[in-house]
């Protein structure tokens, strides 16, 4: 036989089909499931286009005490020295007031001279008290003095005025009968003349004419010394209180003077106690209660030299209030992060670190192992990184939410993430927007603007 007229195909090769698959036939159930699972790839896409969809802003953080003096604190040396003695270990939990550490003085009789050195001061202080009170005394004696002495002398000027006055009115009677004395004169002398009466009348008459101008004379003599008494009295007066002025101005200046020196002790007091003070410092003791989270400075070998406001210890206080979350958002993300109309901001959820939890951002009610909570505060200024700072404090979303764990579980430090929520969307338009490259909100305007 030819090599052309062989074939090299068997017979089962020349057919259309395998004849395997000729007797093979699929399932009825098969073609039922293939038919299900296509129909729900064509028409799922449809459906989850209506599905809700939350929409939300993601940060990370970790957990803080909201009361500033509740959060982890750097115990610093009050003076300079030598620590010999530690208290605590790091881990210890601590009371308010307690021990933590010893630090020696360079000078160890510091303590025993500053008390000394008080002891001095305060006997100052005491002989000070009495001699300003002495001191104060005489101005109150000075001054007294001064006030009768210008009593005195208004009342003998007074006396003195009233004389003059009596001596003017008989000043002026002695003038009306000396007019009256002269005309008489003046009539019996014409009398006389005429010889109608002895001239002996007229010698009378001129002798009583006579001892009333003597008796006006004096008077007015009197009156000129009266006035002149007066002026002297015055002028007495003048002297008198410019003499007691002196006197109790030199009284308070040595009053001044005496107060002044007293609170120069005083002052040397009180930096006498502030010394004390500060070197009683030496005995380093617990702010609050808390927890001793590390020793900066050792004692060993003697014990390590500090200065004044180097660090020894890190201290966490126990949280008495409130613990929040601080998250950290984009500086993209914050215009999205404002109040309600009630005046209320976003519920957020969290997720703190140690806690197994499953997140689903778009249905939060099907999340698990998270917890919820509110924006309470947002910075006003980034952290140097584009980041702004946001506050979340407890609060439940829904009935069936739980509290945040104790704070023996959880601890400032640990780490959380939370979703912030926005608004609810269908899942078509979320997948619609993140294809887009849309923003999830649209930032409000400011008042008076347009939101164009």
């Amino acid at each position: 036989m030819k090599d052309e007229d062989r074939d090299p195909l068997p017979a089962y090769a020349k057919s259309s089909t395998l004849p395997i698959l000729e007797t093979e036939t699929s399932a009825r159930h098969s073609r039922l499931l293939f038919r299900v699972v296509f129909t729900l790839f064509v028409f799922a896409p449809f459906a989850l286009v209506f599905i809700p969809w939350q929409q939300s802003v993601t940060g990370r953080g970790r957990v803080i005490a909201f009361d500033p003096t509740q959060r982890p604190q750097t115990i610093t040396a009050r003076v300079s020295g030598q620590i010999v003695k530690w208290y605590v270990n790091e881990g210890d939990h601590v009371e308010a007031g307690a021990d933590l550490a010893d630090i020696e003085d360079n000078d160890p009789e510091l303590s025993r001279r500053l008390r000394e050195q008080k002891k001095i001061l305060q006997d100052r202080y005491q002989e000070g008290e009495q001699e300003i009170s002495q001191q104060g005394k005489v101005v109150e004696r000075q001054k007294a003095s001064l006030a009768a002495s210008l009593t005195a002398a208004r009342f003998g000027i007074a006396a003195q005025k009233q004389t003059v006055k009596s001596r003017e009115r008989a000043w002026d009677a002695g003038v009306t009968l000396l007019d009256r004395e002269q005309k008489e004169y003046e009539i019996i002398d014409q009398v006389v003349k005429k010889g109608n009466r002895p001239e002996i009348d007229l010698i009378r008459q001129k002798a009583a004419r006579d001892r009333a101008t003597a008796e006006v004379e004096r008077l007015k003599a009197e009156i000129e010394n009266g006035v002149a008494g007066v002026s002297e009295r015055e002028a007495q007066m003048i002297q008198a209180e410019a003499t007691g002025l002196r006197l109790i101005a030199e009284a308070e200046r040595d009053f001044n003077r005496i107060q002044q020196s007293l609170f120069n002790v005083e002052r040397e007091i009180h930096e006498i106690d502030t010394r004390i003070e500060r070197f009683a410092a030496r005995h380093v003791k617990a702010p609050c209660a808390g927890t001793i989270l590390r020793i900066d400075a050792n004692a060993s070998q003697g014990g390590a030299y500090v200065k004044e406001g180097d660090s020894l210890a890190v201290f966490v206080p126990d949280v008495t209030s409130k613990m929040v979350v601080e998250l950290f958002v984009d500086g993209v993300d914050l215009p999205l992060i404002v109040k309600d109309a009630r005046g209320a901001f976003p519920h957020v959820r969290l997720q703190f670190e140690g806690w197994p939890a499953v997140q689903f951002v778009g249905w939060p009610s099907a999340a698990r192992g998270t917890f919820g909570g509110r924006v309470m505060l947002v910075d006003s200024t980034d952290n140097g990184k584009g980041q702004f700072r946001v506050l979340v404090e407890s609060d439940k979303l829904t009935p069936d939410d739980e509290d945040w764990p104790a704070q023996q579980f959880l601890r400032q430090g640990n780490e959380a993430i939370g979703w912030i929520f926005l608004n609810r969307v269908t899942l078509g338009w979320e997948v619609w927007r993140r294809l887009n490259g849309f923003p999830p909100v649209v930032a409000p305007s400011e008042p008076g603007k347009s939101k164009k």
